[in-house]
């Protein structure tokens, strides 16, 4: 194993951190209306929509409960790949994070944008968009050379 395999594995581990936390937190808190958007923009508040449906409410709180198990299982997986065969420098690690990179990342910041954009989020969520995406380019980038350089298996 090499010092840039283990440097880039450990710099994909931390892009799984943060929605680790997060999916974990989705999960086992309670919802609040910010996880929806900005209560100016969306001109209702959780305890009027809670009057109006409580059922409504109900299926609000699974989804982000199902939402957490989804981020919370995909970090999971990226950080076995990102620790074990990446770590080794098996050349299908490093096109599944290429490709799941492509889509976790890339698609929170997307989308993450698309929401500031409209308003329902605020600005400085877009701050673990970008740093994911620098640990995710340079992780990738850094043993590149080795691991596409070696035969495959």
């Amino acid at each position: 194993m090499s010092r840039r395999l283990n440097v880039a594995s450990a710099l994909l581990f931390a892009v799984a951190i943060v929605p680790v936390i997060g999916g974990l937190s989705m999960m086992f808190l309670p919802v609040t209306i910010s996880e929806y958007g900005n209560e100016e923009v969306l001109g209702v508040t959780l305890s009027q929509i809670r009057d109006f449906s409580p059922k409504l409410v109900d299926g609000m709180e699974l989804s982000i409960q199902l939402k957490g198990l989804f981020f919370l299982a995909l970090a999971l997986f990226w950080s076995v790949i990102a620790l074990i065969p990446y770590r080794k420098g098996e050349k299908w690690a490093w096109y599944a994070m290429l490709v799941i990179g492509a889509i976790f990342p890339s698609g929170w910041l997307i989308l993450t944008y698309t929401g500031i954009t409209l308003g329902l989020y605020e600005s400085f969520w877009i701050i673990p968009g970008i740093i994911w995406l620098i640990l995710w380019i340079v992780g990738l980038a850094l043993p590149a050379k080795e691991i596409l350089a070696k035969p495959s298996s």
